[in-house]
């Protein structure tokens, strides 16, 4: 059934909409609804009302206009067709739905065109069928977007959002997406865009679906401001220009991009207004070649939480070297989570932890000292701190940490305290680098207050952020220096700290010390103790 439409200018969209031909224009929007269906957020409710619309109050985009570029639309029972006469085309539809059963397709000039598809409708849009494309594909719909169940995407490039983008700034290629709404994405479908990428964006985004994108990208952003930026290596760069307002991330699904990267983001619209940043699914990116897969979940660093359950894979099982893995936010909490950079024919990579405080305990904590043995099986692990609010970004293990493989650095933008054993074997070993704060690390240390026993070898360093400077005043020992400084644990060996409180010693097997502490400033007496040759295990003595 064919509707004629005419094109009125929106100034708030920044494009013409297609209303009706009988609608005035008395400055003001103007546009039909297919369906009395509420604007939603897309939480798993939401979803579940969409869903319940059923088959038949669902059909094929409706009121297409091309506002920008060239573009032909046709359209059979069950399908749409368009096809793109020029690089880039924008085209307002009224309401944007896929049927199950019915398929969309997009016919472009080559694999970078673009197709610009924005709703003007009140309508959320639902994709329960076929979309596919040669080229990318913008959909955008500030009421909200479902790929539910049925949803097959095949396409080389896809941007679902509910933010808007500008006719003007999508031709010139600035992709500048902007909107203050609380509607989100959801994918509960299957979404492949192989070599190329896939952007999910708005207030809240989730995926309980399958989304693939090898050797390209996939991003799940939250905030009201977000801008990509398509590399040279067909690889996607995004920033939040501005956060949402209790902005939600949540894959329960599966994230593949194997040889490529993978980011999920929400950035806060206030310091005192949550983000949450959910994995409980499979989050793979895994080495092809030399290609190395990173993954990063990322939180706002005032009030954010990154919660790391499910799996996180950057493994390279088929050669060549383990990828990176970043959690970062105020908060980073360990969920029971898998995470392995394994390679098994190359260099295992890392798992870096970005909060502010960060306390390694049997409850209570961020990660419990079971669980950081645990990924240390599987990848090299950094625990890096931030001061943020009251936090002064210290690092605190109040659990046994126990480990046999691989090198776990702590990174403190303050203090360092350890209060519970830390035992390493086979080839694990440790790095404790303190007083990140400033070039001076002035003020800042580590105490170690409980056993430290690692291997032989080159296994234990010390690191304070200041130009290296050695002083031998007073003791046949050099005192340690600020810059890093490999201790060597093959035989007993002395970690003398540049300190008013106390010394450390490092044995045969490690750091076998209670009551030590490293702190930055001069020593205020000369220090007498045991020489690299005594026993493996030495005791503690005050500085006074």
């Amino acid at each position: 059934m064919n509707h004629i439409y005419r094109s009125l200018w929106n100034e708030k969209l920044g494009t013409y909409v297609a209303v009706a031909e009988t609608a005035v224009s008395a400055g003001k929007k103007v546009s039909s609804s297919r369906s009395g269906a509420a604007h939603f957020a897309v939480t798993a409710l939401a979803a579940a009302l969409c869903l319940g619309w059923g088959g038949a109050a669902l059909a094929n985009p409706v009121g297409g206009v091309v506002t920008a570029g060239s573009a032909a639309i046709s359209s059979a029972p069950g399908s749409t067709t368009i096809t793109q006469g020029s690089q880039n085309a924008a085209i307002n539809w009224q309401s944007f739905n896929i049927g199950a059963g019915e398929s969309v397709r997009f016919v472009q000039p080559n694999a970078n065109a673009v197709a610009l598809n924005r709703v003007v409708g009140g309508d959320p849009s639902s994709i329960l069928g076929s979309l596919s494309a040669n080229g990318k594909v913008f959909l955008v719909n500030p009421n909200g977007i479902l790929f539910g169940r049925g949803a097959s995407v095949n396409v080389g490039g896809l941007v679902a959002s509910t933010l808007n983008i500008t006719d003007s700034d999508f031709m010139a290629g600035r992709y500048r997406f902007a909107g203050s709404g609380t509607a989100g994405v959801n994918n509960q479908g299957r979404i492949d865009a192989p070599g190329g990428y896939v952007a999910l964006l708005g207030a809240n985004v989730s995926n309980t679906g399958v989304i693939a994108a090898r050797m390209g990208s996939v991003a799940l952003a939250a905030g009201q401001a977000v801008t990509l930026d398509v590399a040279g290596d067909g690889l996607l760069n995004l920033s939040v220009d501005q956060g949402a307002v209790k902005g939600l991330i949540d894959n329960g699904g599966l994230i593949q991009a194997d040889g490529g990267q993978v980011l999920m983001t929400a950035q806060a619209a206030g310091n005192l207004l949550d983000t949450v940043v959910n994995n409980t699914g499979v989050v793979q990116a895994q080495s092809i070649d030399k290609r190395g897969g990173t993954i990063k979940l990322l939180g706002d660093m005032q009030s954010g939480t990154v919660n790391v359950g499910g799996t996180l894979d950057a493994s390279a099982p088929q050669g060549g070297n383990g990828g990176f893995i970043e959690t970062s936010a105020a908060k980073v909490r360990d969920q029971g989570a898998l995470v392995t950079t394994a390679a098994p024919h190359g260099i295992t990579g890392s798992w870096l932890i970005d909060p502010t405080n960060y306390n390694i305990a049997a409850s209570g904590g961020d990660i419990t000292g079971t669980d950081l043995g645990n990924r240390l099986k599987t990848t090299n692990v950094v625990i890096e701190t931030v001061a943020a609010g009251s936090d002064a970004g210290n690092i605190t293990v109040n659990d046994n940490v126990s480990w046999a493989a691989n090198k776990l650095t702590l990174k403190a933008h303050n203090d360092i305290v350890i209060n519970q054993a830390m035992r390493g074997s086979g080839s694990a070993s440790l790095a404790l680098q303190y007083g990140q704060a400033s070039a001076a690390g002035t003020g800042s240390g580590y105490k170690v207050n409980a056993e430290v026993d690692l291997p032989s070898g080159m296994n234990f360093s010390t690191q304070q952020e200041a130009p290296a400077r050695w002083s031998t005043t007073g003791s046949s020992m050099p005192w340690a220096r600020r810059a890093a400084r490999p201790e060597p644990t093959s035989r007993a060996s002395m970690a003398i700290c540049r300190a008013t409180m106390c010394w450390a010693a490092i044995s045969m097997r490690g750091l076998r010390s209670a009551g030590t502490a490293g702190r930055g400033g001069s020593p205020s007496a000369p220090m007498t103790g045991p020489s690299r040759a005594a026993s493996t295990a030495w005791g503690m003595r005050s500085m006074d």
